[in-house]
């Protein structure tokens, strides 16, 4: 199924401790790259107020998102009440 932008799309399962497992975003757009044989896609990430710049290997784990935007809600709430309670430190 084709990805559009504006879309929102659901990260499927990538691997063990990807920080993109599961998650929602909205997908932006390829980004180009300096070297012209490597393409990037940009999404923004609705959950944390940041965008994810994945290669184009990764799109395959990327679906249109079919879920209702109070679960979406539910589940960034539960994550940035996490990141709260337990902030990164710098060394």
């Amino acid at each position: 199924m084709e990805i559009s932008k504006g879309d929102m799309v659901k990260f499927g399962f990538i691997y063990d401790k990807c920080k993109l497992n599961n998650r929602y975003a909205i997908y932006v757009g390829e980004k180009p790259s300096i070297n012209p044989k490597v393409i990037n896609e940009l999404f923004w990430m609705i959950d944390a107020n940041q965008h994810a710049l994945v290669d184009k290997n990764v799109m395959k784990y990327v679906y249109p998102a079919t879920i209702e935007w109070g679960k979406i809600l539910d589940d960034s709430c539960k994550r940035i009440r996490k990141n709260r309670e337990n902030p990164k430190r710098s060394a």
